[in-house]
């Protein structure tokens, strides 16, 4: 399907079993948003191909109730190797994202337009970044959604060993502290899976998508 001016998506049970739900429409702030609180996500192919809209079932979430921190990250945490801070440099950290080579794809998901409008939802207070310093030098970092108590993360990237992690885990402390109890992250990869990354139904990750923007 595609999405037309009056910035209605289809039914999420019309997604295919990659969780493409339709093509179209624009990398607009205001639209972007209704996507997130319905559920679906953007995610370009490049810069040139009509943009495509994902809702995929089962969703990936990080439940901060079991998250597991590995022997490794924990010797790091005790280190304070890094000075973590929240939203201080959010345009630097996605742009250090938007370089990380992609091995399954020749150009970054994380395209001008969707800097530009992610730096813009951030302006807003609809978007965050966690970032790790050494010595004043960013050296990694997490940039993603914020929603009311609604989390997702979108993407990070690491010059240093465990930056991105360590991102992480201040995250999770800092959600916990606000009796937040969960974080989308759309999809498990292999390091989200070592820190305990789930998949839940779509269906279960609605209610709990509503429960969290009330």
């Amino acid at each position: 399907m595609t999405i037309n001016e009056s910035k209605t998506f289809p039914d999420l049970s019309e997604a295919d079993s990659d969780g493409l739900l339709a093509f179209g429409g624009t990398l607009e702030p205001s639209l972007v948003l209704h996507a997130y609180e319905r559920g679906i996500f953007p995610w370009p192919f490049d810069e040139h191909s009509p943009l495509p809209w994902f809702s995929p079932d089962p969703r990936a979430i990080f439940d901060l109730a079991s998250i597991h921190i590995p022997k490794k990250l924990k010797k790091t945490l005790q280190r304070n190797k890094f000075e973590v801070k929240f939203n201080t440099c959010f345009p630097a950290v996605i742009a250090n994202c938007a370089s990380i080579p992609r091995k399954d794809r020749p150009s970054t998901w994380i395209t001008k337009k969707m800097i530009d409008c992610f730096t813009t939802l951030f302006n807003l207070g609809n978007a965050y970044s966690v970032e790790a310093f050494i010595q004043g030098n960013l050296v990694g970092g997490v940039y993603g959604i914020k929603i009311n108590n609604f989390y997702s993360a979108e993407s990070m990237f690491h010059k240093e060993s465990d930056a991105s992690k360590v991102c992480l885990v201040h995250l999770f402390n800092k959600l916990r502290s606000e009796n937040i109890g969960w974080i989308d992250i759309q999809m498990v990869t292999n390091i989200s899976k070592s820190l305990g990354a789930i998949e839940i139904p779509r269906n279960e990750f609605i209610v709990r998508l509503k429960q969290s923007l009330a």
